[in-house]
């Protein structure tokens, strides 16, 4: 189990949008904001947030390591933002599956819907990485990356850079 002040990226069922806590670094910025429509962290609804590109240590269940990159996301500074959250692409434009990716938290010793034992793990960037299990909770080990692990880590890429707007997505 985690250390509650741990940082972690957990696959998130309930959220349209990648959100990266504060170990995050921001690589980019795309000038447009996105105010929050519901609390999250105990944040005010109204909190605005910048649509950013980030980067961050992602290590799985398996202890490897991997530089790891986001764009079109929200980044959220504060503190006490230990979470990141991984829409499982759900929604459309699902931001991972535009990207190539494909996330499966269903537990190994559990069926899917399709009558198969689940993988827990996600696929990005032609890597399988697998995710760990707590309870609810299927989530990566997140850590500040450094200049020379972003150089000399296998990169990762979780979402596409196409422009992505939660709000213009049709919800079942």
């Amino acid at each position: 189990m985690p250390h509650p002040t741990a940082s972690i990226l957990i696959t998130d069922s309930g959220a349209d949008q990648f959100l990266a806590g504060y170990v995050w670094r921001r690589i980019g910025i795309t000038g447009r904001h996105i105010a929050f429509t519901g609390p999250i962290a105990g944040r005010d609804i109204g909190t605005v947030l910048p649509v950013s590109s980030v980067a961050s240590k992602i290590i799985d269940a398996q202890g490897n390591t991997y530089c790891g990159k986001a764009h079109e996301i929200l980044h959220d500074t504060n503190p006490h933002q230990h979470e990141s959250l991984l829409p499982p692409a759900l929604l459309p434009p699902a931001q991972a599956r535009a990207a190539g990716n494909a996330v499966d938290e269903c537990p190994s010793d559990a069926l899917t819907p399709r009558g198969d034992y689940g993988t827990q793990c996600c696929v990005i960037s032609g890597h399988t990485l697998l995710l760990f299990f707590h309870g609810f909770k299927c989530y990566y080990r997140v850590e500040a990356i450094t200049d020379e692990e972003m150089r000399t880590s296998p990169e990762i890429v979780f979402t596409s850079d196409e422009e992505y707007e939660p709000s213009a997505c049709s919800k079942p």
